[in-house]
This record gives structure tokens, C-alpha cells and sequence, in this order.
């Protein structure tokens, strides 16, 4: 039984009145936190908050962390838990995949989504009548390859697959699966390794042949203008060669003419005078 609750509210936190404090203990993040040794921390999966055995809404995604608390005699006594809003967490994902081309995509450890670019796919395990749509079940072979592997690419007549793994929790931490049952006992405790989430990008294959074309467009007037660059500096090589040239040219003629000049007036002067006079 709650025994006190605050409220967030967001952001102007409220107590919560006694007469409705809720009783929480068929919930599975309290089964399991309670079940902790002194010091040891507990951290649910993400999943939905349930307010009276329903789903609330509109959806707030969540995330427990408890731990047990004791008296002064050392007894076990409770536990503290705190509800993390993880609606926060997804905007944050979802603000940083706008920038990322084609469809970004959070999963759970069992290919649930927990993002998706179809709102009706998130959080299948939450309902009795969606527990079949998973990402394993849309593209099995790659959900295979991704659910084995950290990091990677998989290109397929599906398009192209980009996924990474996030470890969100330390080694010294406990988890379960929870249970998407309101007052179900976890289904089993979770190794810290065991609790992941996938992120995963799918580029459509109609969307990699547009970028593809824009690519090669991009090349081509890159190569048109590296075109006309070059022909611009081939004709600035040219011109000042030519010049150059011609330049050159005019000053071996002016040196010629200048020596022949000399030679001419040492010639007549030899002429005029061959003995020094005439």
C-alpha cells in the first residue's frame, strides 16, 4: 500500500491525499524491488503506466526505479520507487532521428516497438490484441541478424537496415521482463546485458533509388563544374603560355636586333676609320 505519493504534475509537484493513495502490491516493479538485498537497485523495462488496472491515457511511457528501504531494526520495511517519464527519452529520440534519412525505429529486447513510424505498431506487448506485431514478425530474417549482432547494415530488397544496441543499465543493477498483465508477476529477472533496446533505420528501397539519383546528380554537376574549373585554368595555362611565348619572342628579337644593331655600327665604324681615322 502506498504509503505516501508525489505527484510531478508537469513540473508543480502535488502531494497526493491520503484517501487516494493506491495499493501497489500485485505490481511487478514492487514484487521485484521488494525482493532486492539492502543497496541493491532495481530498474523496470519500459512499458505503460496502468492507473487502476487500465492502461492510462493518454499513454505515459515508463520507467520504475526502486529500491528496498528499512527500519531502524534493519527490517526490511518497503520500498521507494521512482516513475520516470520516458515520453521525455522518446522526444528526444524521435528530435534527433528527424535529421536521419528514412524511418527510425526504437525496439525492445523481443523486436517489440516502442517506436515506430506507425503509431498502431508501439507497444504491442501492452495489448492482447497486438502481442503478434513485432518487428520479428514483419522482416524475420533481418530481425535474426539484428538480434545477434550490436551493430550493423543489412541490405535487402526491404531496403537498407542500420541498427545499433543501448545498454541502459549497469552490471550491478537488477531487472525483470515485467509483465504487461496489470497484476502479473514478472516473468523472469533480466542479466544487465539481457536489457537492451535496438535503433534501428530502414532506407525503403524507393527512397535509396531517389537518393541514389540525387547522388548522381550531385556528382554529375559536381563533375560539370569540376569541368569547367579545369577548362578555365587550361585556358589561363594556355593564354599566359602563349604570351609567354610571345613575349619571350619579342625580347630574343629585340636582344637580336640590339646585337645586330652593335654589329653593325662596330662593322662601319672599322670601315670608316681601319687605322683610327679615315
Amino acid at each position: 500500500m502506498e504509503v505516501v505519493r508525489v505527484n510531478f504534475d508537469s513540473g508543480d509537484p502535488q502531494v497526493v491525499p491520503e484517501d487516494q493513495l493506491q495499493f501497489k502490491g500485485d505490481r511487478y516493479y514492487f514484487r521485484d524491488t521488494f525482493s532486492l538485498s539492502r543497496g541493491e537497485i532495481y530498474v523496470s523495462p519500459l512499458d505503460l503506466n496502468v492507473e487502476g488496472g487500465e492502461i492510462e491515457q493518454p499513454l505515459k511511457p515508463m520507467i520504475r526505479i526502486g529500491m528496498p528501504v528499512y527500519d531502524i531494526d534493519g527490517q526490511k520495511s518497503g520500498v521507494i520507487i521512482i516513475n520516470y517519464l520516458a515520453e521525455n527519452l522518446i522526444e528526444h529520440f524521435e528530435a534527433i532521428g528527424y535529421h536521419i534519412e528514412g524511418d527510425i525505429m526504437l525496439l525492445n529486447s523481443e523486436g517489440f516497438w516502442l517506436k515506430s513510424p506507425r503509431a498502431e505498431d508501439e507497444w504491442g506487448f501492452m495489448y492482447e490484441d497486438r502481442a503478434d506485431i513485432t518487428f520479428g514478425n514483419a522482416f524475420p530474417d533481418i530481425w535474426q541478424q539484428i538480434s545477434n549482432l550490436d551493430t550493423g547494415q543489412i541490405r535487402t530488397e526491404d531496403g537498407l537496415f542500420s541498427f545499433g544496441t543501448i545498454y541502459p543499465i549497469s552490471e550491478s543493477i537488477k531487472s525483470s521482463t515485467g509483465s504487461s498483465k496489470s497484476f502479473a508477476p514478472s516473468e523472469a529477472s533480466l542479466e544487465f546485458n539481457e536489457y537492451y533496446w535496438k535503433i534501428v533505420t530502414r532506407v525503403s528501397p524507393n527512397k535509396l533509388t531517389e537518393v541514389s539519383i540525387n547522388l548522381l546528380n550531385n556528382l554529375l554537376m559536381l563533375d560539370g563544374f569540376l569541368l569547367v574549373v579545369s577548362f578555365v585554368f587550361l585556358w589561363i595555362l594556355v593564354y599566359t603560355k602563349k604570351n609567354r611565348e610571345i613575349i619571350e619572342n619579342k625580347l630574343v628579337r629585340s636582344k637580336r636586333l640590339a646585337f645586330l644593331g652593335q654589329l653593325a655600327g662596330s662593322v662601319s665604324h672599322e670601315i670608316r676609320n681601319p687605322l683610327g681615322g679615315y
